[in-house]
């Protein structure tokens, strides 16, 4: 089966907003950080990635960033 990403930021008192990633599977973080990197440049690695969770989807399918953002602002503070 395909695993699904979804990117999303967060706020962050340093920089405003920080980058996560969620997976709704298990894979290596050093090896997306470093494809992240090498495709994307430095600034496309997220400071965090939750593995295991369960991506919330809009009706059209696309990831549901609002609901993952409230989620881990939660968890982050």
């Amino acid at each position: 089966p395909r695993q699904r990403f979804a990117s999303f930021a967060i706020p962050d008192p340093e920089w405003g907003e920080k980058l996560l990633l969620a997976c709704d599977g298990t894979m290596d973080a050093t090896m997306i950080r470093d494809a992240l990197k090498e495709h994307f440049g430095p600034h496309a690695v997220p400071k965090e990635i939750y593995f295991g969770e369960d991506i919330p989807l809009l009706g059209i399918g696309k990831p549901d960033r609002r609901t993952l953002r409230t989620k881990f602002e939660r968890l982050d503070s």
